[in-house]
């Protein structure tokens, strides 16, 4: 099974030493998820004191192969990057 890294970074990086064992690309992509979620919960006051961070899932050759970013947005930014009379484009 393949071994799969998942690394955070905010204003520092913070490596993954030991890695998950996880049967494809597909479940390290849910695990991401997990892992994201936990941290929101367990860190949500530095989460919004710091404003964004990402997790980065690399293989066990250390090729990056996909991430998730988070960004938090206070009310006084959001005219600029949110135009509620713009469709929304999910996808």
């Amino acid at each position: 099974m393949p071994r799969y890294y998942f690394h955070v970074e905010d204003h520092q990086r913070y490596l993954d030493q030991d890695g998950v064992e996880l049967a494809d690309l597909d479940a390290a992509r849910v695990e991401a998820v997990r892992v994201s979620s936990d941290m929101l919960r367990d860190h949500a006051v530095e989460f919004w004191r710091l404003g964004q961070w990402r997790v980065v899932v690399t293989d066990e050759r250390d090729k990056i192969l996909f991430a998730l970013a988070f960004e938090a947005v206070d009310a006084a930014t959001l005219p600029e990057i949110y135009d509620r009379t713009a469709p929304a484009n999910l996808g």
